[in-house]
């Protein structure tokens, strides 16, 4: 693990959102690295519970042990860093529910739209405000922000945090991480949904958002952390993709 001239370096983010090919550029440049979704305490009993219940699961996923690996880390270290990537809710969410399909769904369209429809839109901001804030100290939902930005810069005297628009370009991803942990990292796009085994479900169901249910893209569009980093161009490209009418 680094030491205390060389702080942790954390990728931290609510999932669905290509953390993956960050991290794997981190390790790639010698950076020795966690890829995590949950860190407060609550959030990973919580989520420990979840697996141990669920019954088409027999391991617990390795992001799990990981947590508790850096929450038990966090208190070796004066300061450490946290890159956090965020994604437009729409797909994100579709994306959030595939990863978690057992492939023997493969082609039963019907039980994968029953299980997007229970989803919950509003998960990303559950994890702002239930794990990554408690977590770091920094209320990044309520900061005074560019969100014509496609990085958002935040610091306490525990953490140095990067925010970083999924959306962005690989090379400006390169560019911007490259900055932060101040080394050359170069960000390769990696875990494309169209690689996966539900990859006609998820490209079906991209094209076919009125099967998710009529309130599911305005609670999309009401998310708080849309609203803070996104900007109205931002989030009007996204309503036109997805032909919504409702309030951006």
């Amino acid at each position: 693990m680094a030491n205390r001239m060389n702080p942790n370096i954390i990728v931290f983010t609510m999932g669905k959102v290509a953390s993956t090919a960050v991290a794997q550029s981190l390790r790639a440049a010698k950076f020795p690295i966690y890829d995590l979704h949950a860190l407060a305490p609550s959030r990973i009993m919580a989520r420990l519970e979840t697996e141990f219940a669920n019954a088409e699961r027999r391991t617990i996923p390795n992001h799990l042990i990981n947590s508790i690996k850096v929450h038990n880390d966090l208190a070796r270290y004066d300061r450490s860093r946290v890159i956090s990537l965020i994604r437009e809710p729409v797909m994100r969410n579709i994306s959030a529910v595939f990863q978690n399909l057992p492939p023997r769904l493969a082609y039963d369209f019907d039980e994968i739209v029953a299980r997007l429809q229970r989803y919950q839109p509003t998960i990303p901001d559950f994890w702002f405000e239930n794990d990554f804030i408690p977590t770091t100290g920094i209320d990044v939902l309520s900061a005074d922000v560019d969100a014509t930005s496609d990085h958002f810069l935040f610091s306490n005297d525990r953490f140095e945090v990067l925010i970083l628009k999924m959306e962005a370009s690989d090379a400006r991803k390169s560019e911007i991480v490259s900055d932060f942990v101040g080394s050359n990292v170069n960000v390769i796009r990696q875990n494309e949904a169209n690689d996966k085994w539900y990859s006609e479900a998820y490209a079906k169901i991209g094209k076919s958002l009125d099967l998710m249910g009529s309130d599911y893209l305005a609670k999309c569009f009401s998310l708080r952390y849309f609203r803070q980093f996104f900007s109205d161009e931002e989030r009007s490209a996204v309503a036109r993709k997805f032909s919504y009418k409702g309030p951006i």
